[in-house]
């Protein structure tokens, strides 16, 4: 509870000192590990905390929070030179134009429109995170073979609890994809 409504600081040394008395709990374990990345969150710029914290993602949200929080997507040099015609002037463009151009996120081919303020759904979102996962230059087994729908194999990722978990056509939270986004650094050994 420190952790999502108090202080950040403290509920990471509440977890630290429950996990030090206890370090044979996987559960507590993972909770330190959600409570670190959390933690790391308090630390970058106010708007992408704000971002975090929205009830109803758009796709810039998204992408704001998949390069802030990925260090292989802040980092990494884009392969492509896709035009979005309709970020140009947009706040968050080199957040936007960095994940279309790492191939994350997509622009309307005819349009060349990215729709910032299109609401993102859970499967939309989980999509992305598999392509994510699918593009690391490192295998994740979980993935199978890449027929399989996102929503299963993010089941099998464990980004959600089971298929059952993933309500394709819901709202996104920031909380639900800052989560996945660390489960998904966790699969890859770099959160």
């Amino acid at each position: 509870l420190e952790m999502t409504v108090g202080d950040p600081g403290a509920g990471l040394e509440i977890i630290q000192n429950l996990a030090a008395r206890h370090p044979g709990d996987p559960e507590l374990a993972e909770q330190l590990k959600a409570a670190k990345f959390r933690w790391r969150l308090t630390l970058l710029p106010q708007a992408v905390q704000q971002v975090a914290a929205r009830p109803d993602l758009d796709k810039a949200d998204f992408a704001v929070l998949l390069y802030w929080l990925v260090p292989n997507v802040r980092y990494a040099r884009p392969t492509s030179g896709k035009i979005a015609t309709d970020v140009l002037d947009h706040p968050r463009r080199e957040e936007i134009v960095r994940v279309v151009n790492l191939g994350l996120m997509e622009v309307d081919p005819t349009l060349h429109r990215f729709s910032p303020g299109a609401p993102v759904r859970r499967g939309a979102g989980l999509r992305i995170l598999v392509r994510l996962l699918g593009q690391a230059g490192q295998p994740v087994s979980c993935l199978g073979d890449g027929g399989a729908a996102a929503c299963d194999v993010a089941a099998r990722c464990h980004l959600i609890e089971g298929a059952e978990g993933c309500q394709a056509q819901s709202p996104l939270s920031g909380a639900e994809a800052v989560e996945w986004i660390r489960r998904s650094l966790d699969l890859l050994g770099a959160s």
